[in-house]
């Protein structure tokens, strides 16, 4: 295979250049936390929209390419290729000077200087040479230049460059596109895909554990594995076992791209580690390694089992984590810790939540009326009915976030499903990936409500009870659970409904050992359980239960 990849929003991401330079520039009344193409729609309705953008293309391009980075995936991508000698070319098309910037920065030179600094022409990291980079003034020289090197493969952002006359009819054509909805669909010679995982399976094959031990070993020398295999992950991110001798050493965590969710799981978890243990707290995994360009890490290996039926000391363990973050929360340094992953600080921001969890679904309904009917028809008028309850019953303002002393810092994801049993009986807690700052009760409902949770009326009263009595200075906290508890659980609904999005899926499968899943079966399977939770939040709305916990899923 003789390779050849495109620079300019294919290899290089832009978003935060592109941002940062429109606020420098004054293009914009405050910091912009949109997209690129969003920001590019904004500038376009402005008086002068079309200068405005080609100006800042310009200034981004050159002065501004300092705060661009590599596309999530290239770098593991590119390790790849280096670690079996296919070693690819980088044909762009860009020209000397930016828009409006004659004799300003030259592109190529910002461009090259780009490259060295991501450590592309570094032996040990790409070890690409200098002269693999191609600069052409057009699209139809550039896809000229394709021919030329022989390549049989191409990878490029725009669709115009392999429709150019010049670019070779025997060359596959790699559509790289982030907005692309499905999975991966040939068209001919051209193959679209939305991910760089993708195109590495595509392109490279599977990963399988040889290749993921050789990459390790080649990114963290310091420490010579001798043993790598697959284990059970979450549904997100992918896991595996590394040994050395045959014991168990560290666990390799490898996340979903930043780009499919605009979310860093990995600095979220490896930080939450690093403050629990800097404060004594050791049922979390400790942060050995990691590494943001391949957005991996390693933790310490944790041996335990699964916990299938939990019992009252698992309880226990799990309240004395809780009171733990609790405590932990008074702490000055909690304060540089950010919001959970869809923190609910206000009743609010929770039906917010739900009413954009239902937009979203709804986009993808064309080839889905089961999925709509749903959706309209059973699940709205409970809906309805669980925000107008809620509002009634809410303490204080309906639409004001609680304060500070109020919230607690929660893992949010919280629960027996991530979680280890040790042979001594107690826990170890992990997947912090939405850890931060958080209502009490989204924590308390969530425990609840979870799927994978399976406990006992016992455990439920117990939980409820003795989470009451952590935050009992919290005054408002027991009102603030029964107006909004309901509502937690037509969120977990609509959670469960999560594989009927494209990007969610993707994400299941990247994380997942099975190569092939039947999509219809778990869409089918997930409108079930789905349809379960409405029924139980419109008994338990119906039946005014104190507490809302002795219902079974």
């Amino acid at each position: 295979m003789r390779l050849g990849l495109d620079l300019d929003n294919t290899l290089v991401n832009y978003e935060s250049a592109f941002a940062r330079a429109a606020w420098d520039l004054g293009m914009i009344d405050e910091p912009w936390v949109g997209t690129k193409q969003a920001l590019k729609s904004h500038l376009l309705k402005q008086a002068n929209g079309d200068y405005t953008w080609k100006l800042l293309q310009g200034q981004v391009y050159s002065r501004y390419l300092t705060h661009a980075r590599m596309v999530d995936g290239v770098p593991l991508f590119l390790h790849r290729c280096r670690l079996r000698g296919t070693v690819p070319w980088i044909v762009s098309h860009k020209t000397m000077y930016g828009h409006y910037d004659e004799g300003g920065v030259p592109l190529r030179d910002a461009a090259m200087e780009w490259l060295e600094k991501q450590g592309m022409f570094c032996e040990n990291e790409y070890g690409i040479d200098r002269s693999q980079v191609y600069f052409e003034n057009t699209r139809l020289s550039k896809a000229r230049k394709v021919d030329i090197l022989g390549c049989t493969h191409f990878v490029d952002d725009l669709p115009e460059v392999f429709d150019e006359p010049t670019f070779p009819d025997s060359v596959i054509q790699i559509h790289y596109c982030r907005d692309f909805s499905n999975e991966h669909s040939p068209c001919g010679k051209r193959i679209t895909s939305s991910s760089w995982h993708e195109i590495g399976n595509l392109l490279l094959g599977i990963m399988d554990e040889d290749e993921v031990l050789r990459l390790v070993n080649d990114r963290w020398s310091e420490v010579e594995f001798t043993e790598c295999s697959s284990v059970a992950g979450s549904g997100n991110s992918r896991v595996h076992k590394l040994m050395i001798d045959g014991v168990g050493v560290s666990s390799l965590k490898s996340y979903p791209d930043r780009e499919t969710e605009n979310r860093d799981r990995l600095g979220i978890e490896s930080r939450t580690c690093e403050f629990l243990h800097e404060h004594g707290v050791e049922c979390v995994p400790m942060v050995m390694q990691a590494d943001r360009s391949l957005n991996w890490a390693l933790y310490s290996w944790v041996d335990g089992e699964e916990i299938i039926e939990a019992n009252s000391k698992d309880l226990n363990c799990t309240l004395d984590f809780t009171n733990t973050l609790f405590r932990l929360a008074k702490e000055p340094e909690a304060e540089s810790l950010s919001k959970a992953w869809e923190a609910c600080l206000s009743g609010f921001e929770l039906v917010r939540q739900i009413h954009s969890r239902i937009e979203s679904l709804l986009e993808f309904t064309e080839n889905q009326t089961y999925l709509e009917n749903f959706l309209k028809l059973e699940f709205s008028p409970v809906l309805a009915q669980a925000e107008t309850r809620a509002r009634e019953l809410w303490p204080g303002s309906f639409y004001r976030e609680i304060s500070r002393d109020s919230q607690t810092l929660s893992p949010s994801d919280f629960g027996f499903h991530n979680a280890l049993r040790k042979l001594n009986g107690e826990l170890v807690f992990l997947d912090l990936e939405y850890f931060g700052w958080d209502d009490p009760v989204k924590l308390i409902s969530d425990f609840l409500w979870h799927p994978a949770m399976k406990l006992s009326d016992s455990l439920k009263k117990t939980w409820i009870d003795q989470t009451f009595n952590i935050f009992r200075d919290d005054s408002n906290l027991e009102k603030r659970f029964l107006a909004a508890n309901p509502l937690y659980g037509l969120r977990w609904a609509l959670i469960i409904l999560n594989e009927f999005l494209p990007n969610v899926w993707e994400r299941r499968m990247y994380a997942s050992t099975q190569v092939v899943k039947d999509r219809e079966k778990t869409l089918e399977e997930q409108l079930k359980k789905a349809k379960k939770y409405c029924y139980l939040v419109k008994s338990l709305l119906d039946k005014k239960h104190e507490f809302g916990f002795l219902y079974s899923k």
